[in-house]
């Protein structure tokens, strides 16, 4: 604890981690996490969980015929996508209640993928977008 306030759990993934996260944080039983597990924020970045949810290889979530939304057990999750990463997806067309942040490396195509945790404003985007939240 510092300066009086609680930590509160956020994760972050990145590309395939992402969509790993996501599976995971969308049946937590089958992921052997805790029954009660809550997350305060899920941070995906150049990730393609969306990609894979139209591919029906995530966890299913929505009852059928519903959309899928973002797993049960996180409040807030935000997409991080540089839009020349080709390894990048939106995540908002897709499940109900994620939030897609572009974010722009200034790099070309070939670097944008490893570039967003080596720039700077990556870190100071996120971490105003938590505290808005209220999670930092």
């Amino acid at each position: 604890e510092a300066s009086g306030s609680t930590a509160r759990p956020t994760v972050v993934g990145h590309s395939m981690g992402g969509v790993i996260l996501v599976d995971m944080l969308t049946n937590p039983g089958a992921s052997q996490l805790p029954a009660d597990l809550s997350v305060d924020a899920l941070l995906t970045v150049g990730s393609q969980p969306g990609f894979f949810a139209t591919l029906d290889l995530l966890a299913p979530n929505p009852p059928d015929g519903s959309p899928r939304r973002r797993p049960d057990c996180v409040k807030n999750w935000l997409n991080v996508f540089d839009p020349i990463d080709p390894l990048a997806f939106r995540t908002d067309m897709i499940f109900k209640d994620a939030e897609d942040f572009a974010f722009n490396a200034m790099t070309g195509i070939a670097e944008a993928h490893s570039k967003y945790f080596q720039r700077p404003q990556f870190y100071a985007r996120s971490r105003k977008r938590l505290r808005e939240l209220k999670v930092l």
